[in-house]
């Protein structure tokens, strides 16, 4: 399990810190096969054996080819056109289609069989936010309004985040019965925003007046 006071810090980092803060997917493997060359621990191996099934579930695809896509960021661009599908007579293959992709990316049984290793899902999920929230922070697409002539103010874009994110990882989910999947992804997507934005709680708290229940945190 990584030290999350690392997080955000400028420390060297050592595994496993170093293997979650990393986002290019072929470094990420490199450093995950060297860790598995050397463990000798038997709780370590099946914490790396965990690791390397969810590296497969999210980089690879479904020939067990890399091709670039992150499989999460491929769902997360795929939710709003699958929750428009839902009540479609014609869409209905698409949503289920959609389902059985979030359950095999996300390894849903996986975790389910595993529950003493949940760590190792919400420390992917945090590495896949991290990613994220900082290319919003930084892409022209993302920050720019009115045809790309003008650049929204820095709470404007805080607030267009933390919506996106519930939006997301709650309302759309929910929407074609994925609340489960997504609750732990939901809790890392705050937990994530709140570290890049640590005085912005109310911001995102705020986004949340129309959910019931928000996802326990670990």
């Amino acid at each position: 399990m990584i030290d999350r006071d690392k997080w955000m810090t400028s420390v060297q980092y050592t595994w496993p810190e170093n293997y979650y803060r990393e986002t290019d997917s072929v470094k990420r493997q490199e450093m995950l096969k060297d860790r598995m060359a050397e463990t000798t621990s038997a709780e370590e191996k099946v914490e790396d054996q965990l690791r390397r099934k969810l590296w497969e579930a999210r980089y690879l695809d479904r020939k067990g080819k890399q091709d670039g896509t992150d499989n999460y960021l491929k769902l997360w661009t795929m939710l709003p056109m699958a929750a428009g599908q839902k009540g479609s007579f014609f869409g209905r293959k698409t949503v289920r289609t959609f389902v059985e992709q979030v359950r095999e990316t996300f390894q849903t049984e996986l975790q389910k069989e595993n529950p003493e290793y949940e760590n190792l899902w919400y420390d992917e999920y945090m590495n896949f936010f991290d990613f994220y929230i900082t290319i919003c922070k930084t892409d022209k697409s993302y920050t720019n309004v009115l045809f790309h002539l003008a650049k929204i103010s820095e709470d404007q874009l805080i607030v267009k985040i933390a919506e996106d994110l519930r939006e997301k990882t709650v309302d759309l989910p929910e929407s074609l019965g994925l609340s489960r999947e997504f609750a732990l992804f939901a809790v890392a997507a705050e937990d994530s925003f709140l570290r890049h934005f640590p005085e912005e709680k109310q911001i995102y708290e705020r986004t949340w007046k129309n959910i019931h229940q928000k996802p326990e945190k670990m």
